[in-house]
């Protein structure tokens, strides 16, 4: 339907927005992955990197937070931005690094390509938080914590007031996510 309405509609606006600030591509970002209709977005001009004015999210955000693999995976191969930041300051690295509903295990693939694909791993939220407090602070789990150290993250800070202060990261989180019981 979606491609059949813009293959006959001239001058379409495929960047046009809803109530809440969203684009046709952030609303295909929230649902389980459908490629031709990434593709057709993009094919017709989508902004790939618009943001909501309600939160300053791009569709990656939304695709982080969902925790869709293939959508991430994707939207950055048609060039999305891997470190855009929304209002609070937050990247998608940060997106995929929350633990929100117990949902952290469909964003761990998200993590490695973000990471791949040059997403800042020192990225500082308004909060002060890189990617690695954030997933130490939502108890995301080991594996999570395990890969964002290996990319040479800033173990041991947050930056606050534009420097940087040295201060230990909550390390209840990363107890209890180290002894918890590796799922199989």
């Amino acid at each position: 339907i979606v491609e059949l309405r813009l293959s006959q509609t001239e001058g379409i606006d495929v960047d046009a927005t809803n109530s809440r600030g969203e684009t046709a591509l952030h609303l295909a970002c929230t649902y389980p992955y459908r490629p031709k209709l990434l593709q057709l977005l993009l094919q017709h001009g989508a902004n790939i990197d618009a943001t909501t004015p309600q939160n300053g999210k791009t569709a990656l955000h939304t695709a982080c937070c969902f925790g869709w693999t293939h959508v991430v995976q994707d939207l950055i191969r048609f060039g999305a931005n891997v470190n855009a930041v929304d209002h609070r300051g937050a990247t998608p690295l940060h997106n995929a690094c929350r633990n929100d509903y117990g949902i952290s295990s469909k964003r761990w693939p998200d993590i490695p390509f973000l990471l791949a694909n040059h997403a800042n791993i020192n990225a500082v939220n308004h909060d002060g938080n890189t990617p690695l407090v954030v997933a130490a602070a939502s108890d995301c789990g080991l594996e999570v914590l395990m890969e964002l150290v290996r990319y040479n993250t800033f173990v041991n800070g947050s930056v606050h007031d534009h420097g940087i202060a040295l201060e230990p990261i909550a390390e209840e989180p990363v107890v209890r996510a180290s002894k918890r019981p590796k799922l199989e």
